[in-house]
């Protein structure tokens, strides 16, 4: 299944711009996210997971586009990866 992520950009109320037009394409497979502090990885995982929205782009896996419609974020410490996880769909 492949995903594809175009003009995905996000910036926060406080002025902070996590991402700025993101592009990327990527196949099936297992894939590392890596990059500084501050680089938007974690913000790039919650608007793929539907967590979040993007201000603009769109993330498609597969032919489904991902309905961006953020869920509601369960109360306590909660890794993101459980988060991530819950969000995808089954394969």
């Amino acid at each position: 299944m492949h995903l594809a992520i175009r003009d995905v950009s996000k910036t926060y109320t406080n002025g902070v711009r996590a991402l700025r037009s993101v592009n990327l394409d990527i196949p099936r497979g297992m894939y590392g996210l890596l990059g500084p502090n501050g680089a938007g990885k974690s913000t790039l995982m919650r608007t793929i997971a539907t967590l979040q929205e993007p201000d603009t782009g769109s993330i498609t896996l597969g032919d489904q586009e991902r309905v961006v419609r953020p869920l509601a974020m369960p109360r306590g410490r909660v890794s993101h990866r459980v988060r991530v996880a819950a969000a995808l769909p089954p394969r």
